[in-house]
């Protein structure tokens, strides 16, 4: 239920076409769709889930092209991990405040968020400004050099965009392992079991 008020806040404050990363999109997606509140309001307002850039890794290939951030055009250089950020951050509170009564443990926290807070505030216009400047030079130092090799190899956005498309489209219609695969595989375990058993 956290996660779906967390949508409903995202969907109030910032509306049409906002974002969200979490650990486990693939499986979220569906369950804010189906929901009986806030489903229309999530397609009402075109909001896309995706898989936080770290986390992602770990999900199936299949997952990584439908959901990662990496293949989603708008997401730039964020990684989506603040919030472990926060939490890791945090951690620090609890030396102190592990044997304290429950109001001193949060006074402990709130205390931890103001500061946590203010702090951040005032850097917030140098980390804007650093990853604008950052999102410029990648573009400055590496649009030359993907426009040579994409000359150089005879390929175009479209091409990429086509590869993307059908590696997801290979992935989904993968019902079982290619036999050779299995065939392969099924050798490489017995020249193992043979070196083994000599």
């Amino acid at each position: 239920k956290y996660p779906l008020a967390i949508t409903n806040w995202i969907l109030d404050v910032h509306g049409d076409h906002c974002g969200c990363g979490y650990d486990i999109r693939c499986a979220f997606n569906e369950t804010a769709n189906n929901s009986a509140l806030l489903g229309p309001r999530v397609r009402q307002h075109n909001m896309r889930f995706v898989v936080c850039a770290f986390h992602g890794y770990a999900h199936n290939r299949l997952c990584q092209l439908q959901n990662h951030p990496l293949y989603i055009p708008g997401y730039g250089i964020e990684d989506l991990e603040g919030m472990k950020r926060v939490f890791s951050v945090s951690n620090t509170v609890a030396r102190g405040i592990r044997h304290a009564s429950k109001f001193h443990y949060l006074q402990a926290l709130d205390l931890h968020f103001q500061q946590w807070d203010e702090d951040r505030y005032t850097e917030l216009s140098r980390f804007l400004y650093n990853n604008y400047r950052q999102c410029l030079t990648i573009i400055e130092d590496f649009s030359v050099d993907v426009a040579h090799l994409q000359n150089s190899l005879n390929i175009d956005n479209a091409a990429i965009e086509a590869w993307l498309s059908d590696e997801r489209n290979f992935l989904k219609n993968l019902k079982d392992e290619p036999e050779d695969h299995v065939y392969e595989c099924a050798y490489v375990q017995a020249l193992i079991d043979r070196e083994r058993a000599e």
